[in-house]
């Protein structure tokens, strides 16, 4: 051993690189090689990036011994089985993730939300809704939840980046707020909320006061069974509907005449009223008269706008226009005596 040492620490570089074709270094080079490895252990153990930059170089040599590799580098052998599946998914199509994409875009699903600094395009629901619609709508793609939250766009925010709301319909949202309160006072008696009380459901709700979306007549309140909704308020209501004389407390938007300035002005505000549960359900009655055929022309709109915006050809495009108040008109270049 002595002897061969020798002479591979005094070959020349040509006869060294014969030597190391064999696997014969000089005790230099194994010193070097050592200090490599070890060096290359420890980073390895550090940062999973390298460990799998070092798999990933390593398998692209056919003849590596695993083993051997392995045993140096104190290393299971199962690292060398992993492989990235880092913005892939093989389980979801291009097609699928493009059909999520889009139905995340629909315009009842997320809707913008003009606002004086930003624009926020948010769901209309929470995430746990839009995936039960999303189900009902593709009953036939086989999807999870988690893989149906992973691929939202990063332009969709959820409810909670709607920080300020605004242009929101008054209609609508004075029957949210009635039923919000309905729905706080069944959970604090105990009792159980029904589902067309619950938020994101107020297509349930609707549907519940007329015999058929579907017909004008009903929705017009022109039907014998849909012109009175007091009923079916109450069936929906059950118990909590009974005790007529407690007290509730809600919020509706109202106009309200304001003085400013020395003259009245007509604007809508928030009211807190507290009534009796049976003038309370008066008053949900009186609100959901139009609330059926109000919900379905809405339906319809958000449905027509996106039939033009398929249907788009070439050399078209479609303008959606929030036009705010308070904004002056002023001409660009003007003169003294204007």
């Amino acid at each position: 051993m002595k002897l061969l040492n020798s002479i591979l620490d005094t070959a020349s570089p040509s006869t060294a690189e014969k030597f190391a074709e064999v696997g014969l270094y000089s005790s230099r080079e194994r010193k070097a090689r050592d200090e490599i490895v070890n060096a290359a252990n420890k980073v390895w153990k550090r940062d999973p990036s390298v460990r799998k930059a070092l798999v990933n170089e390593l398998n692209q040599s056919p003849d590596v011994n695993k083993s051997a590799v392995s045993e140096v580098l104190g290393m299971s052998r199962s690292h060398f089985n992993y492989k990235s599946t880092k913005g892939k998914n093989p389980r979801t199509s291009n097609a699928t993730m493009e059909l999520v994409t889009d139905f995340y875009k629909r315009p009842d699903i997320s809707i913008q939300y003009p606002n004086k600094n930003k624009n926020y395009t948010v769901l209309r629901q929470s995430k746990k809704k839009t995936f039960k619609l999303f189900k009902e709508d593709f009953p036939n793609i086989k999807m999870s939840a988690s893989t149906f939250y992973r691929l939202k766009p990063k332009g969709v925010k959820l409810m909670r980046a709607a920080k300020y709301l605004q242009c929101l319909c008054d209609i609508c949202d004075s029957i949210s707020m009635m039923i919000r309160s309905v729905k706080l006072s069944f959970v604090s008696l105990g009792m159980i909320v029904p589902l067309a009380l619950l938020p994101g459901n107020e297509t349930d709700l609707a549907s519940h006061t007329v015999c058929d979306m579907k017909s004008l007549e009903c929705l017009r309140r022109e039907c014998s069974v849909c012109s009175k909704p007091k009923k079916a308020v109450r069936e929906l209501l059950g118990d909590w509907a009974r005790v007529k004389e407690a007290p509730v407390t809600y919020t509706v938007w109202e106009k309200i005449l304001e003085n400013v300035k020395g003259k009245d002005v007509s604007k809508m505000r928030k009211v807190t009223k507290t009534e009796t549960r049976s003038k309370f359900i008066k008053a949900l009655c009186k609100r959901l008269v139009g609330y059926p055929l109000h919900m379905v022309n809405a339906m319809s709109q958000l449905s027509a706008y996106k039939k033009c915006k398929q249907g788009l050809k070439p050399g078209q495009a479609v303008c959606v226009i929030d036009f705010a108040e308070n904004y002056v008109c002023r001409q660009y270049k003007e003169s003294q005596t204007t």
